[in-house]
């Protein structure tokens, strides 16, 4: 069972928190932090916010070591990009290999796995020239020629 003890500020803080704030996910949490601060078990308190108990932890671990900062998302979760990272010379090879072989992105991408040695599928790299062309709003699915798109990408 965790004890949270809260000054009467900090409780009339995540009170109106819990009421007024603008995020769902904040009052969620600032409700939990109280619940826990008046004594009830954390099983409990899991189940009133259909999360798993270890959540509840995270969120009091995470008040307690960050105060109110602590129960905001924390910007940047999730699953990186295998293609957000590429040096100069790999993406001057993207370049290469898109422009030898424009009509088969297949080709380009089981070439372009081989020799980055990740693998890469169409989809990843429509994402990435998607992305990184200057051409915003516009995609393969709308007939723009790949040579164009490169043609747009920084060097």
């Amino acid at each position: 069972m965790i004890k949270i003890l809260l000054p009467a500020a900090e409780k009339q803080t995540l009170e109106n928190a819990w009421r007024n704030h603008k995020k769902p996910y904040y009052r969620n949490r600032s409700q939990a932090i109280l619940l826990i601060s008046e004594g009830m078990k954390v099983k409990q308190v899991a189940a009133i916010f259909k999360v798993r108990t270890r959540t509840i932890y995270t969120w009091v671990e995470s008040y307690e070591n960050k105060g109110f900062i602590g129960l905001f998302i924390i910007a940047g979760r999730g699953l990186k990009g295998v293609m957000d990272n590429l040096t100069p010379d790999q993406v001057k090879m993207i370049k290469a290999e898109i422009s030898q072989n424009p009509q088969s992105l297949r080709e380009v991408t089981a070439i372009l796995s081989t020799k980055l040695g990740f693998q890469i599928t169409k989809k990843q790299l429509k994402a990435y020239l998607k992305k990184n062309s200057s051409t915003h709003g516009v995609g393969f699915e709308s007939g723009l020629n790949p040579y164009k798109i490169m043609s747009n990408m920084p060097d």
